[in-house]
């Protein structure tokens, strides 16, 4: 920072001097990590707890001009898979899937239509869109789904589903 800082300072940072200033301030003032102190009985626990500040200082620069206090801010928790899992199941399980879909081809997957229009293929903690729900472009038939490489499949009578040529795919199974 003292290389590359500006000697001036700005509308967006202070000149050179102030801005290593309250980096070394920051440093200085910086709560010391700790072990967390394990209960009588039980192991230690390996997690760190830092100390956080008695009260975050709105006013950053105080009339000494040097940082007041510093504020670390939380980190948040990364999403595990599992709870990733856990909202796609409620979603499915919710007023947001319509219908399912079944595919002989992969007799394995889960195909749900949402009351968007999209059909999605949900793989462990991923979904994708497989396709969108349109007005059919065919004789005969009133819905179709179509993907982005211009794939058409037809929704026939009991919800069979077809294919450009006619032919049976799979299902699909209002809810």
């Amino acid at each position: 920072m003292s290389i590359i800082a500006s000697i001036k300072g700005s509308h967006t940072h202070p000149a050179k001097n102030d801005r290593l200033a309250y980096i070394a301030t920051g440093w200085q003032n910086a709560a010391p990590i700790k072990e967390a102190a394990p209960e009588k009985g039980k192991e230690a626990n390996p997690t760190q707890v830092a100390a956080t500040p008695e009260k975050e200082d709105k006013n950053y620069i105080a009339s000494s001009g040097t940082p007041s206090t510093t504020y670390r801010k939380p980190v948040a928790a990364k999403k595990s898979a599992n709870t990733r899992m856990v909202r796609i199941n409620e979603s499915i399980k919710s007023n947001n899937v319509v219908s399912v879909a079944y595919f002989d081809n992969d007799p394995q997957g889960h195909y749900y239509l949402t009351k968007r229009g999209n059909l999605v293929q949900v793989e462990g903690d991923k979904v994708y869109q497989v396709a969108k729900m349109y007005k059919s472009n065919k004789i005969g038939y009133n819905i179709m789904f179509a993907d982005n490489n211009a794939h058409k499949i037809y929704i026939g009578r009991n919800g069979l589903l077809l294919n450009s040529t006619g032919n049976r795919v799979g299902y699909i199974k209002a809810r």
